[in-house]
């Protein structure tokens, strides 16, 4: 049995699942470029990241803020291999495919 997603007001839940192999991790973008702050909670921890790392291509659940437009793909160097423009619905669990 899954636990309850944690919710606060605008937190939109969401994973990531990339087949490009140079994908590595990712953040998220604002429609002015800034970078909203992504939240994990897990075994009653919270972790706040900029920058998510991905395994074997994929997140697990996470939380961000309303706000969030683009996904930015990055390599191992941390460099933007690709950018994904995205919609996510408070009190929904979104997949972000690429």
């Amino acid at each position: 049995m899954s636990k309850p997603l944690v919710a606060y007001p605008g937190s939109c839940h969401f994973r990531v699942e990339v087949t490009d192999p140079r994908a590595k991790g990712f953040r998220l973008l604002d429609a002015s470029g800034e970078v909203p702050p992504i939240h994990r909670f897990e075994n009653d921890e919270h972790r706040e990241r900029t920058i998510v790392g991905l395994t074997e291509g994929r997140s697990p659940s996470l939380t961000t803020s309303s706000r969030a437009r683009r996904l930015s793909i990055l390599d191992g160097e941390r460099k933007e291999i690709a950018r994904v423009d995205v919609h996510l619905e408070v009190g929904r669990v979104t997949v972000l495919q690429r």
